[in-house]
């Protein structure tokens, strides 16, 4: 025979009672299962069983980086996790880092790279029944702009001749300055 178990909800009126319960049931009659485990020790455990057979190890080594980053929401629940959190975690990892302790601000590139991660890591959560909605997918990617770079002039590519004028391989320096564009 099989075990009762009982899940508590409050709830401040009867319609919002009537709605967790059905909220409950469609959860119990599509098999899902809400984890109970914090978001760092699902992403430890999505690490280890799922990234890393499918991962580079380059790759890998980024995710376990980003884990460190993630630090401030880790103890959450993952079925309590919001976007609210996660946007608070990237606005603290762009001001500050990783904690508030932290240096210097992490790069647009990293924050990035941590919500893909991010995305992907609960994309999976969702689709394993662990989480009805992937909150990650609610805050919006941020931008990793690359640092711009100074065309080069035609006058700094002929002070380059002049500097390389007699050099083995003045030719060959020569040939790639024609190769590039401004």
């Amino acid at each position: 025979r099989g075990h009762r178990r009982y899940k508590t909800r409050t709830a401040q009126t009867k319609a919002e009672a009537r709605r967790i319960l059905e909220q409950l049931k469609a959860d119990e009659r599509a098999g899902l299962d809400l984890s109970k485990l914090s978001l760092g020790a699902y992403l430890r455990r999505w690490l280890d069983e799922s990234a890393r057979p499918t991962v580079s190890p380059n790759t890998l080594r980024g995710y376990e980086a980003n884990l460190l980053h993630l630090e401030p929401i880790a103890d959450i629940p993952l079925q309590r996790l919001t976007a609210e959190h996660i946007e608070r975690c990237c606005i603290g990892l762009s001001t500050h880092g990783t904690h508030p302790k932290a240096q210097k601000a992490a790069s647009p590139k990293t924050v990035r790279n941590v919500q893909v991660m991010l995305r992907r890591a609960l994309r999976q959560a969702e689709q394993r029944g662990h989480i009805r909605r992937n909150p990650a997918m609610l805050v919006p990617l941020r931008t990793a702009n690359p640092p711009a770079v100074d065309a080069l002039t035609p006058e700094r590519a002929r002070a380059i001749l002049v500097a390389i004028a007699g050099d083995r391989y003045e030719a060959a320096y020569a040939l790639a300055l024609v190769g590039l564009r401004s």
